[in-house]
């Protein structure tokens, strides 16, 4: 170590050479070797290398390295300026991995958490909830959306990220604010067995009836992928609306002929679903059922029309 000290400042040092030296020091970052780091900064030896201040910082925070992330910051380093555009910030870093001590830091040196764009939906996403419990306390916006449309609870949502998703629905994450497809709907989509997700959701007063840009119903997906009975009962206890149609025509109770779901279709018909609604080509839901093969669910579809019709008379 100390003859790449000796050797850095002289005015012939090598491409070659500098690129070890390089290498060298990226390592000691990203192992958090504070004293081979410290041994540069301290004679600002860092400055003449190819790889700049801020990304050594970046580094730092992407791996953990906390103890050098500090003698960074000691050094004045930026802890908010990019080297380019595509690089990232080291909180961004630091947030996206889940590195604590190292977003604890960086906030600590004044990191605008407004700078590092995406940093709450990045940790969000990665279900870091003790980061996103920080990013929050720290100011970050918990509703705003990122340049796909989505925000933070979709993320967790999305993710089925339930420590996160509560520490976004404890600082008032707004879960019915328009995003891409909604953060309801997207744990529909993605939770077929955690009927947990949306428990927490509807306690929020999540918007059960939000379409999708395609206009599709909630209901509709949690049917049609195969999501859980709980979480079928979970939306019509919400009021869902169990006769609205998806852009194909179908209701809930179509798509529970279509793959078979005995059971979901007895809870929509208790829910009072119409057993007469057409789908395309005038298909009701018993003849879903049939053209599937589906027949003892085609049967009973058909019984508890016959039944509607007999008690309508």
């Amino acid at each position: 170590m100390q003859a790449l000290l000796e050797v850095l400042p002289s005015c012939d040092t090598s491409s070659r050479q500098m690129s070890k030296v390089t290498c060298a020091l990226a390592a000691a970052v990203r192992n958090d070797h504070v004293s081979v780091v410290g041994a540069f900064v301290s004679r600002r030896l860092h400055l003449s290398l190819p790889m700049t201040s801020p990304s050594l910082l970046s580094l730092a925070a992407r791996h953990g390295s906390v103890h050098v992330a500090a003698v960074l910051v000691a050094a004045k380093v930026s802890v908010n300026v990019n080297q380019c555009p595509s690089t990232e910030t080291p909180l961004l870093m630091a947030a996206a991995q889940g590195h604590l001590s190292c977003v604890l830091l960086l906030l600590a040196a004044k990191a605008c958490v407004h700078a590092a764009k995406g940093c709450l939906h990045r940790a969000s996403m990665e279900g870091h909830a003790k980061v996103v419990e920080c990013l929050a306390r720290a100011s970050a916006n918990v509703n705003m959306p990122d340049r796909v449309g989505h925000t933070p609870v979709y993320y967790a949502a999305a993710g089925l990220h339930e420590p996160t998703l509560q520490v976004l629905l404890d600082a008032r994450a707004d879960v019915n604010k328009p995003t891409y497809a909604g953060a309801l709907l997207s744990a529909a989509l993605c939770s077929p067995r955690r009927p947990s997700v949306f428990r927490l959701l509807l306690g929020a007063r999540a918007d059960v009836n939000m379409q999708t840009p395609d206009g599709d119903m909630a209901l509709n997906l949690a049917v049609m992928q195969r999501c859980s009975d709980a979480v079928v009962k979970l939306m019509l206890r919400a009021k869902a609306d169990v006769n609205a149609t998806s852009r194909i025509g179908f209701t809930a109770l179509h798509y529970a002929a279509r793959f078979d779901r005995r059971s979901t279709a007895h809870l929509l018909v208790r829910a009072k679903a119409n057993m007469r609604a057409e789908a395309g080509a005038g298909s009701t839901a018993a003849a879903v059922a049939r053209q599937n093969n589906h027949f003892e669910l085609a049967e009973y579809l058909d019984a508890q029309e016959v039944g509607t019709r007999v008690c309508k008379v």
